[in-house]
């Protein structure tokens, strides 16, 4: 429209001659209706685009500043107080880690009691009598072998599926109980072969033999009056080896040293792997042998018996003594022992059980552990006190103290 207004401008103005005055009001008005319609489609255009509209016709809305966050309060600055020296404490009862699975120990043995008609030995009812207790006894045997196997699984087949009551009497590692169980796995195992040949030869006069063959009888098949014997014979055995170290000379006193030495170097000296000279506490050698030591540790003493091979057990059975001591103070000590490894422990160190109460044996331990803690002596005066201990009567102990 602007187009064709401007070419009849041009044509108006070429010509030169008046226009009548309508013309003239319509070339006037052409410019305003070409703007106006222009100003028209803007509308149309804007009023079909009414997102483009409020674009750019609305302005930006003022943002709403953020607030300043509160700080928090500084707290003053206080002198950090010296840490005061933590006391050691003596650690408290961890029975499963101080007693092995029941496994390790004989089942208990349910005999029926003697009818009050047994009269007389072929009567009935004392044959049923005999009949049933040879039964128990069978059944106890066989208990106490599957314990063996019980605890064979335990040791050596943690990795199989198992039962669930076989899992929960595992011990954990470096544990007294776990040192236990394998030891006594250990016992059992090289008796099993003969004895299971004599149970089936013997059958169920099987408990009157073992009364003569004692040793050969796995711990977990031990009868309790087997269990009596060997504990009576052992403590008759311990007396007889300690009125001998009272009686004895310094004869005995020097070959003592000297065994006990491997007779390398000087006595009371024993060669290390290292060519260096370790040096061990010999105490009570002025009147012990090697033999009444072993006879205090319950160890078997033969005539044919090498004093080398003697010593070889005897350094065993110490070194089994001073890794149980350790093993048990960290589980708790004698607390932490039920009553039938609370016996065991105390027989192995040399102390009487028979004819003593829980209480007895208990006090009895508890001041072994505490004269021969490591952690209070050192390795050398442990030594020492061990030796003066088995050498010694209980009743002598009291001059260790203080």
């Amino acid at each position: 429209m602007r187009h064709h207004a401007l070419i009849l401008r041009g044509a108006l103005r070429a010509n030169a001659r008046p226009l009548p005055k309508r013309h003239a009001l319509a070339a006037q008005l052409s410019p305003i209706l070409i703007l106006s319609g222009s100003s028209q489609l803007s509308r149309t255009r804007l009023r079909c685009c009414p997102q483009q509209r409020s674009y750019s016709s609305s302005s930006p809305e003022p943002q709403p500043r953020s607030q300043p966050q509160p700080q928090p309060p500084i707290q003053p600055k206080t002198e950090t107080q010296p840490q005061q020296p933590e006391q050691e404490q003596t650690p408290s009862p961890y029975p499963s880690a101080a007693n092995p699975p029941p496994t390790t120990r004989p089942p208990p043995l349910n005999l029926p009691a003697r009818p009050r008609e047994a009269t007389s030995f072929f009567s009935a009812a004392n044959i049923k009598y005999l009949i049933a207790r040879g039964i128990a006894y069978m059944v106890f045997y066989k208990t106490g072998l599957s314990h063996i196997l019980t605890n064979t699984r335990l040791l050596f087949f943690s990795s199989s599926p198992s039962s669930s009551s076989i899992a929960a009497m595992r011990p954990e590692p470096h544990t007294r109980a776990f040192s236990l169980l394998y030891r006594r796995w250990q016992h059992d195992a090289r008796r099993l072969p003969l004895f299971a040949l004599m149970l089936l030869v013997c059958g169920e006069l099987t408990p009157f033999a073992v009364l003569f063959l004692p040793r050969v009888v796995p711990f977990t098949c031990r009868i309790p009056s087997q269990v009596e014997k060997v504990l009576r014979e052992a403590e008759a055995r311990r007396r007889a080896a300690r009125r001998l170290v009272a009686a004895g000379g310094a004869a005995a006193g020097e070959d003592f040293a000297r065994s006990w030495s491997g007779g390398e170097g000087r006595a009371g000296e024993k060669k290390d792997g290292k060519g260096g000279a370790a040096r061990i506490k010999v105490v009570g050698a002025a009147r012990a042998t090697p033999e009444a030591l072993a006879m205090i540790l319950d160890l078997p003493v033969r005539s044919w018996t090498r004093k080398k091979r003697l010593w070889s057990r005897i350094h065993e059975r110490l070194h089994f003594l001073n890794v149980d001591d350790g093993l048990l103070a960290e589980a708790g000590g004698a607390e932490a022992l039920v009553a039938e490894e609370l016996r065991l422990a105390c027989a192995d160190r040399g102390i009487d059980v028979l004819g003593r109460s829980e209480e007895e044996l208990r006090t009895a331990l508890g001041r072994w552990l505490h004269l021969t803690d490591e952690r209070r002596l050192g390795v050398e005066e442990r030594q020492k006190a061990v030796l003066w201990l088995l050498l010694s009567e209980e009743s002598q102990w009291d001059r260790f103290e203080g």
